[in-house]
C-alpha cells in the first residue's frame, strides 16, 4: 500500500513529571484556539492550498 500520511500536534498542557500542576482547562483551550490559524495555514499548504488539496491526483503505477 502507497500511503502518505501526516501527523501534527498542538502541545497544550506540558505535563511534566517534576512538577505536577492541576490542569487548567481555560489555558488548554486559549492554548488550543490561539495555535488554530497557525495550524489551519499549515495544514492547507500542505494540502494544496485554499482548496484544501481537492486536486485530482493520479497513480504513477502502471
Amino acid at each position: 500500500m502507497d500511503m502518505r500520511v501526516l501527523a501534527v500536534t498542538v502541545i497544550t498542557d506540558q505535563c511534566l513529571p517534576d512538577a505536577l500542576e492541576e490542569a487548567d482547562v481555560p489555558t488548554i483551550i486559549a492554548t488550543a484556539r490561539a495555535a488554530e490559524p497557525r495550524l489551519a495555514r499549515l495544514v492547507k499548504g500542505v494540502l494544496g492550498g485554499p482548496d484544501g488539496g481537492r486536486r485530482s491526483v493520479r497513480s504513477t503505477r502502471s
